[in-house]
């Protein structure tokens, strides 16, 4: 099977990405998995969010309709990954559905994704993505 990888370097400024994003599609639902570890530093969230390795992604779950003008992968792929991440994980670690989106949106903004492409994203999930409280007490 042929493996596609693919590789984002990280920007550590205050708010940014820690480590680079390393990705091997390996086909399926959610088509590629992390090969590294994978960490944002959010300041909305309070804190570093770890991807681990081994997780599966599908990327920005956009409506095969929209995909010419916002593909699956695109320069917001690395915060389509911690989104996806902390929409699994539920409200588990103390982030609402609320703060997991506005998280999102920083981690574009840190992307320099452009300001129509990062609010279109963000009103989307805000809209209709995963809804969940806080379960950490």
């Amino acid at each position: 099977m042929k493996q596609t990888r693919i590789t984002a370097e990280p920007n550590p400024e205050p708010g940014g990405f820690l480590d680079p994003l390393r990705l091997t599609w390996v086909g399926g639902e959610r088509s590629y998995v992390l090969t590294g570890r994978y960490r944002y530093d959010s300041l909305i969230a309070g804190g570093v969010i770890t991807v681990p390795v081994g997780y599966r992604t599908d990327f920005a779950s956009i409506p095969w309709l929209f995909r010419r003008i916002l593909p699956r992968n695109g320069p917001y792929t690395p915060a389509a990954v911690v989104h996806d991440w902390l929409c699994e994980l539920r409200g588990s670690t103390g982030i609402d559905s609320a703060t997991t989106h506005e998280v999102f949106l920083e981690a574009m903004e840190v992307l320099r994704v452009p300001a129509w492409k990062r609010w279109t994203m963000y009103r989307a999930v805000k809209w209709f993505g995963p809804r969940f409280k806080s379960k950490k007490i």
